[in-house]
């Protein structure tokens, strides 16, 4: 699909161009180089050929970027986890760790569940 809108699309550029240089593109090459095939043009349209190469290199470099922005948006977020983990832990405040022993097994059953949760979750 998309290779069928980039090219029709650089034959429609290909076109206008040619237009404006009141078509001497397209007399030169009817002139050098005609092609007589059913279904095909008069003539080969280079023009329209290297804007649809131009075209797929812009998209080759697009998906390059792309997958570099996906990698450091990926370090971005372990770091800022990393960071909030570190903080955390450095500015706990050890004293609201000291639980009584039925609530650590309430804090345990709930616990378990969760994980139990995410590993049906993950499934």
């Amino acid at each position: 699909m998309i290779k069928k809108g980039i090219a029709s699309v650089a034959s429609a550029l290909s076109q206008y161009i040619d237009y404006l240089f009141n078509r001497a593109i397209r007399k030169y090459l009817l002139l050098h180089v005609p092609m007589s095939i059913h279904g095909l043009g008069q003539y080969p349209d280079f023009l329209a050929f290297l804007l649809v190469c131009i075209g797929i290199g812009l998209m080759i470099i697009g998906i390059r970027e792309s997958g570099l922005i996906n990698k450091l948006f990926a370090v971005f977020n372990i770091a800022l986890l990393l960071f909030i983990i570190i903080i955390g832990a450095t500015r706990a405040d050890i004293s609201n760790w000291n639980l009584r022993p039925n609530v650590i097994f309430f804090l345990n059953f709930k616990l378990c569940r969760s994980i139990l949760k995410i590993l049906i979750f993950l499934n």
